[in-house]
């Protein structure tokens, strides 16, 4: 009879009272309300440690996150809560119930620290990375990048692309991963780059990276990521193949970038100047008076294209004119007459700066 009561007794659930029951849910409500403002604070400690206005939005997000982070631990806080009952209570301990419910806590207790420990292990890489000044010393970490977690490779790859000792050979390998995340903006509080404020993508660094190969650029011209597209078109490293692919593929989307590149063909300048100002569209307006500006500073851009921006009224327009290194010193003394006092004024000091 003794026997028969035991196994009733490990088999069935203990029962709580209704009091009980209110207590164990007030503790499982406390546990995650620790686990919010956890992760709240440390969330917080994390964005002022950055300065940058792109780690600052996450102040947005860090409620909703943290909310998130709370509701996950609801099934850990309700047994470690229930446990806590039984265990203070005069129910029977030895209860099956109770000891699924203490292997799952021991479990999630064991892979929270699991968690911690990699999160260390990577943040700690990532320092060390961002201080290595030998390419043999950048080569052993790319080479063992896949030792860490799956979702923290990424940042080990930024911090090597963000290095300017990474050699134009680890880039090239880095460029040939075939890994959708390297194309998207890494986004992390905890593993933020203040030399990569904007959370561009690993692609997206290693397209801008002084010692990128044009090979490589030509690589990365396929990227699925229109940012990563866009830093291509802008570097002067890229191809002039390369670039008129780009500009026949995406036009206008890659409009601004493309004027930027010191190297870019002159018909796409041409192309650009005698772009017409969209009607009843101001921002529209906007971006291609900056687009305008990039034209007539282009060192590549033809000198009758240059007279034909002259005419412009724009001042953005008019200074990126003067300040362009191909600049006739007859358009320049013919600035000194443009309607535009600040032109007039800023071309005066040019020839007088050249004088000199």
């Amino acid at each position: 009879m003794q026997i028969t009561r035991s196994l009733k007794h490990f088999f069935l659930p203990v029962q709580p009272t209704a009091k009980a029951l209110k207590t164990i849910l007030y503790g499982m409500f406390a546990i995650m309300a620790f686990v919010f403002i956890a992760y709240f604070l440390i969330g917080i400690i994390a964005i002022l440690r950055n300065s940058s206005l792109t780690a600052s939005a996450h102040f947005v997000s860090l409620p909703y996150a943290a909310m998130v982070a709370a509701l996950k631990t609801w099934l850990f806080a309700l047994t470690v809560a229930y446990v806590f009952y039984v265990l203070i209570s005069k129910n029977p301990k030895c209860n099956l119930i109770v000891i699924l419910c203490l292997a799952f806590i021991l479990k999630s207790v064991w892979f929270f620290s699991h968690q911690v420990i990699d999160f260390i292990q990577t943040k700690t890489a990532v320092y060390k990375i961002n201080l290595l000044q030998n390419d043999k010393e950048i080569k052993n970490a790319f080479s063992s990048y896949q030792q860490y977690p799956e979702q923290e490779q990424k940042f080990i790859l930024e911090a090597i692309a963000l290095n300017p000792f990474t050699s134009e050979q680890t880039l090239a390998e880095i460029a040939n991963l075939d890994e959708k995340t390297l194309h998207e903006k890494t986004g992390s509080i905890f593993f933020f780059q203040p030399s990569n404020s904007s959370n561009f993508a690993v692609m997206h660094l290693i397209a801008r990276h002084p010692q990128v190969l044009p090979s490589t650029l030509e690589k990365l011209a396929n990227s699925p990521s229109m940012l990563v597209v866009g830093e291509v078109a802008e570097n002067p490293k890229t191809p002039q193949a390369t670039l008129n692919m780009l500009w026949e593929k995406y036009g206008e989307k890659i409009a601004y970038n493309i004027s930027l590149n010191s190297k870019v063909s002159p018909q796409i300048l041409v192309f650009l100047a005698h772009e017409k100002y969209p009607e009843n569209d101001p921002a529209g307006a906007t971006a291609l008076e900056q687009i305008k500006a990039n034209v007539a500073r282009n060192p590549n851009t033809p000198g009758v294209i240059l007279e034909e921006l002259s005419r412009e009224n724009s001042w953005l327009i008019l200074q990126s004119l003067i300040d362009n290194p191909k600049i006739s010193l007859s358009l320049l003394q013919k600035m000194t007459t443009h309607p535009n006092e600040y032109a007039r004024d800023y071309a005066k000091e040019k020839i007088k700066r050249l004088q000199l």
